[in-house]
């Protein structure tokens, strides 16, 4: 009974630790938004985000298409503004993406460099095909390249820029695992077929 009420308290003392931890970020969070909204309106603009952006890259400034797929993506309504309840996934969002490509030998700069054959920082259509046979194991309809360029393709440009290429293989991914999952269900489906018609 004993070691029931010390593993609740323990517990407890756990939870209020998280629980603190969580205010103190949320309110660190507040004061930085707070910080970043020059004009008081209670949204970030580009230009404020930029600075957020900035900040979190040690100084490095974002490149434009960095900062237009981080509004594009995240922003509020019309996607110029960037509202305090999406400051986090902002933040997330930068920071992964630096994480993947912030060094000369992360992942994503490696295997985005691999495929980006015209050195344009930009993978075309042959490119972006290329990348999608060597993660399917197969040959991938022009009609696949097509679908991943206009669901990936946040920038509108016709082409994935660094920034867009982990959404583009997630889309990727996702398309292969239902892909599969489809035909499963047909297999499955087929083989009961059968097995009904032998019976």
């Amino acid at each position: 009974m004993a070691g029931i009420s010390v593993a609740k308290k323990v517990r407890d003392a756990r939870d209020r630790h998280k629980e603190e931890e969580r205010a103190q970020r949320e309110k660190r969070l507040d004061e930085l938004f707070t910080e970043l909204d020059s004009s008081g309106d209670g949204v970030l603009e580009a230009a404020e985000v930029k600075i957020l952006l900035q900040g979190l890259a040690d100084g490095k400034e974002p490149a434009e298409e960095e900062l237009t797929f981080i509004m594009r993506t995240i922003g509020h309504k019309n996607k110029e503004k960037i509202t305090r309840a999406q400051l986090t996934q902002a933040i997330e969002s930068w920071t992964l993406y630096l994480q993947e490509f912030g060094s000369d030998d992360s992942a994503g700069k490696v295997l985005f460099e691999k495929y980006d054959k015209s050195k344009t920082g930009k993978l075309d259509h042959e490119e972006l095909k290329s990348l999608l046979i060597d993660l399917a194991g197969r040959d991938v309809s022009q009609e696949d390249v097509d679908w991943i360029m206009a669901k990936a393709d946040v920038l509108g440009d016709g082409m994935i820029a660094k920034i867009e290429l982990s959404q583009a293989i997630a889309l990727w991914l996702q398309r292969l695992a239902s892909d599969a999952e489809a035909q499963a269900s047909r297999t499955t489906t087929s083989s009961s077929s059968r097995a009904c018609a032998i019976l």
